[in-house]
């Protein structure tokens, strides 16, 4: 009974494979598996995969021939020769390795003289008295050393002393000074004739108010009121813009408060925050449609409390209100829209 062959390994492939390149340099892959596959049963695909993770490992070398890969064996560089030992040469009496010469070794003195440099050998001295060959002035006399000259100190320039220009300006400007103050005329008042220099000013008697009625001299003044030249005007009261009058309508008014953003809560914060400005709040509910930016709405002419009531809680944008907005808070004229900023 014939017994079935078991399959090989992929290390004893590899094996095969090196044998049949050695045999067949420059192989195609596809004939190679082909062999394998006969030698060892494995499958062409697992074949073609180790012949490819030879090539990356540097087992086999490869090339196109003709525009098909081919394999072959690396070259290997040749080793070199192993030097034998003395016992290695006796048991091998046959080696063809020449015996190593043995190198004498030369004594300690020897040894460092050759390791010293050599010198140059010195060039001969020229003659006292002649130049070098070659030199460009060996024709000509060296000159002589010129004495350097002294160093000159700069001349001392005359100056004149400027204590008598000085001495001049002072005495021009101290005259022109005393010529001012004695030639000038003493000015006098036309109608009281005191003098203008002094230091106390005389006395401006203030004219009466334009409101009231000059008091004769020989009627007597009532003690309980103030003299006529004393008494002041009493500043008139402002008129009170429109804004206060809007912001008081406003206050009066219900306030609806609408959401326009996803946030929880939203409504309700602004609503606390109006009725600590002193506004009074109705209706609090989700705005129709969001809004990026909040704004106070108004209906039927109150424009002005809208604007007093934008500028209490800080919001720029005033403006009508929709029907869609009017329809959530019926019977309101002031609408806080919150939107995502203010």
């Amino acid at each position: 009974m014939a017994v079935a062959e078991r399959p090989r390994t992929s290390v004893e492939a590899r094996d095969l494979a090196l044998q049949e390149v050695g045999k067949t340099p420059w192989i195609q892959p596809r004939e190679l598996a082909a062999r394998l596959h006969e030698q060892t049963g494995l499958p062409a695909s697992e074949l073609i995969r180790l012949l490819r993770g030879m090539e990356a490992e540097g087992d086999l070398r490869s090339r196109l021939d003709g525009g098909r890969k081919t394999y072959a064996l690396p070259e290997r560089a040749p080793r070199p020769e192993r030097l034998q030992t003395p016992a290695q040469r006796e048991r091998d009496p046959e080696s063809k390795q020449a015996p190593v010469p043995k190198r004498e070794r030369k004594p300690k003195r020897e040894r460092e003289r050759e390791r010293e440099p050599v010198a140059a050998p010195a060039a001969p001295a020229a003659p006292a008295g002649e130049p070098p060959a070659g030199s460009l002035w060996a024709a000509e006399p060296e000159p002589a050393p010129r004495p350097e000259p002294a160093p000159q100190r700069p001349a001392a320039v005359a100056t004149k002393p400027g204590w008598p220009i000085a001495a001049v300006v002072v005495s021009v400007l101290a005259v022109a000074v005393l010529a001012a103050v004695f030639l000038t005329p003493e000015k006098r008042d036309s109608l009281t004739g005191a003098s203008q220099e002094s230091s106390e000013p005389a006395p401006v008697a203030s004219p009466p108010p334009p409101d009231r009625d000059p008091v004769p001299a020989n009627e007597p003044v009532p003690a309980n009121e103030p003299p006529a030249s004393d008494s002041k005007p009493r500043p008139r009261p402002k008129p009170r813009p429109a804004a206060d009058a809007g912001l008081a309508v406003a206050r009066k008014a219900r306030i609806a408060v609408l959401s326009a953003v996803a946030q929880p809560g939203a409504a309700a914060r602004e609503a606390k925050r109006l009725e600590r400005k002193g506004f009074r709040v109705g209706t609090v509910a989700n705005a129709p449609v969001p809004a990026e930016r909040s704004a106070v709405l108004f209906a039927g002419g109150a424009k002005a409390s809208a604007r007093a009531v934008a500028k209490a809680v800080g919001i720029r944008s005033v403006k009508a209100v929709d029907p869609g907005t009017a329809a959530v808070a019926s019977g309101s004229k002031l609408y806080v829209v919150v939107g995502a900023k203010r």
